[in-house]
This record gives structure tokens, sequence and C-alpha cells, in this order.
């Protein structure tokens, strides 16, 4: 059954799980897994869009670095430097006061905070892929520059990218939630799981399964933000969850 998130119903108000209702209404007797599905749209909104613009500018940045070298090398190290030192929160807040918070505007910002990060990675990586020696071999017999970036450079990188990203969207994703969290978003009664948690923290003894639901689906979120991007090469979610924990395997000799 769908439900309209707003629709208020006071009568049933605190509810407890049922079959209209699997996690049971909230003080103001709205569905909460009807917020938590709509708050789960907007984060999946700002992580997307945080993505999209760290991975591209700063991949984009840390690339030109890697390719130029010398002053315009150095210069490009200052300006990702720069970025990376800026205070989410204060980002934040200035972003909530010009523009709104709203999911786009959070997902640019992050992006924008993020891509000093990805600079310095890609350089580096990039960086080192060049002097490896099969791409020096590749270049001595006469491979172009870009036809030896597509075919040994940027698949050596990709990788360590992609495990990067997943640590990095879940970092977003619970910037997110605590900026909603601390009413830094455009419309505080719009369902993200950060002002959801704000809303129900009073009823935590209560009614305990109001806060644990949106805890837990963030920090399930970010699980699945991780092991989506998880580099290692052994399938199977177990192994990978050990990982996770800091059981890393040992490269086979």
């Amino acid at each position: 059954v769908a439900h309209d998130i707003h629709a208020v119903d006071v009568a049933n108000r605190l509810a407890g799980p049922s079959a209209l209702h699997p996690l049971g209404t909230d003080h103001l007797g709205r569905d909460v897994l009807a917020r938590l599905r709509a708050g789960g749209l907007n984060l999946a909104l700002v992580a997307l869009i945080a993505s999209a613009v760290a991975v591209g500018l700063g991949g984009a940045i840390g690339l030109v670095a890697a390719l130029a070298g010398g002053t315009i090398r150095a210069t490009l190290r200052r300006l990702a430097d720069l970025v990376q030192i800026m205070p989410h929160l204060v980002v934040a807040a200035l972003v909530a006061v010009a523009f709104g918070l709203t999911p786009t505007m959070a997902g640019l910002a992050l992006g924008l905070i993020g891509a000093g990060a990805y600079a310095h990675l890609v350089e580096r990586l990039v960086a080192s892929a060049l002097r490896a020696p099969h791409v020096l071999a590749a270049r001595a017999m006469g491979g172009s520059r870009l036809f030896v970036l597509r075919r040994h450079v940027l698949p050596r990188v990709a990788p360590s990218v992609g495990a990067y990203a997943g640590s990095d969207l879940g970092a977003a994703v619970n910037h997110y939630a605590a900026f909603s969290f601390l009413g830094l978003g455009a419309d505080s009664g719009a369902p993200d799981w950060g002002s959801m948690i704000y809303d129900y923290r009073l009823y935590a003894f209560d009614r305990p399964l109001l806060v644990l639901a949106p805890v837990a689906a963030l920090a399930l979120a970010i699980l699945a933000l991780h092991l989506a991007l998880d580099p290692l090469e052994v399938p199977g979610t177990p192994r990978r969850c050990l990982a996770l924990l800091g059981f890393q395997r040992r490269s086979a000799s």
C-alpha cells in the first residue's frame, strides 16, 4: 500500500508494526517505511551527484597535473589542498543560506569538497603508472599518449579510485544525514534520514524502532556503498565483509 509521506493521522500515532504499516507510524501518524523510502531516494541522489562531481572534477585535475608536471602540477596540487581542507559544515551552512541545502545542492557541495582528495589520488596513481616498465615500453614502441592512457594507465588507476569512492560515498551520505539532523535541509519536514533521527530521538525509549529504522538504514546504505565498490578479486560477500572490518587477505605470491 502506497502511503502519503506527509499524511498526518493523529488517531494512529506511534502505532506498532502491522500489515498496513510494516515499520509502524511516527508521532504524527505518518508511515515510517514510506518516509524511509523517500529519504533513501534523497540520499541516493546526493551520493550520485557527489560522486560524479568529485570523481569527474578531481580526476581531471589529477590527470592534468600528472601529465603536465612542473609549475602546473605544483599549482594544481595547491588548489587541491585548498579544496580538501574546507570544512564540510561551514560549506553546508553557506550553501544552505545561499541556495537551500536541497539534495542536489548538497551533492554539488560535497562533490566539490571531495574533489581535492581525488585529485591527489589520481595524480599520484597516474604518475606512478607512467613510470611502470610496461608503460615505458609501450611509449618506446611508438604508442601515443592517448593510447597508453586508455590501454595501460587508466585500467591500473580505476580499481584504486573505485575502492576510495566506496569509502568517500559512505562519508558523503553520512555528512548529508548529519546536515539534515542539524536542520540544514531546505525543508525541515522532508523525510531525510538525518531529520528523521532528530525528530524521533525523543521516542528512543518508548518506541525504539522509530530511531532504529533510519539508523539501521543509514548504516546499511554506507556498508552497501563500500561493498559495491570493493576491489577484492575473491568473490563472496562474507569475505568482503571481513576485509571491510580489517581482515585483509594476503596477496598471492
